[in-house]
């Protein structure tokens, strides 16, 4: 899996700083119009002229059955996670 680096970011939802997306399938780069997700809350993201955009309701109503599928799962794992709100957290640590 490739990760390619964005301009950092905030989460509307929770605060998290990102700067990174990494696929979840074949193409390794993000394209116009994928999606992200937060990795703290799980709040999903568009890419717009290359710039992550916080989801509207119409683009979440819109997305495919599978990125349904894999929020409702990222939703579940942020909700399981032991290590708590990475937002909170020393990015050194």
């Amino acid at each position: 899996m490739t990760t390619t680096r964005f301009q950092p970011w905030l989460c509307h939802r929770c605060g998290y700083m990102m700067d990174a997306a990494s696929g979840v399938d074949n193409h390794a780069v993000p394209k116009e119009d994928d999606v992200s997700f937060c990795l703290n809350c799980a709040t999903p993201y568009v890419l717009h002229d290359s710039r992550w955009a916080l989801a509207t309701d119409q683009e979440r109503r819109d997305f495919p059955d599978e990125i349904k599928q894999i929020l409702v799962r990222a939703q579940i794992a942020v909700a399981m996670a032991p290590w708590g709100d990475l937002s909170k957290r020393d990015r050194t640590e």
